[in-house]
């Protein structure tokens, strides 16, 4: 879609780092329209997401690999009708075995 005047792109970060492998589900809500990456990969879009935002309007599932990650969410502002995004992480089996931990925010 075309951006307008007054439209501005707001970019959120979270850095999280996993002690072993684990299937995660981004839980996301947001007012605005709204794209998503993990680890660099695009993972979900809805150029049409507007008012009002609630907790869980999309829900993303994906593996994560031992290691550090990284989910950036971008916003469109609408020309200052969207204001922001609510992020919640959820591990979608149960933890296990010597080590299982839920991922840690960096």
């Amino acid at each position: 879609k075309a951006v307008t005047p007054g439209d501005a792109l707001v970019c959120y970060v979270c850095r999280f780092r996993c002690t072993r492998p684990a299937r995660l589900r981004a839980l996301l809500g947001y007012d605005g329209p709204v794209r998503v990456w993990v680890d660099g990969r695009a993972v979900f879009c809805d150029a049409d997401g507007g008012p009002p935002a609630s907790l869980d309007d999309a829900a993303v599932t994906f593996e994560a690999a031992a290691g550090d990650h990284e989910i950036v969410v971008a916003l469109a502002s609408k020309a200052g009708q969207a204001w922001g995004i609510f992020l919640r992480l959820e591990q979608t089996a149960p933890l296990q075995g010597p080590g299982a931990a839920l991922p840690e925010l960096l």
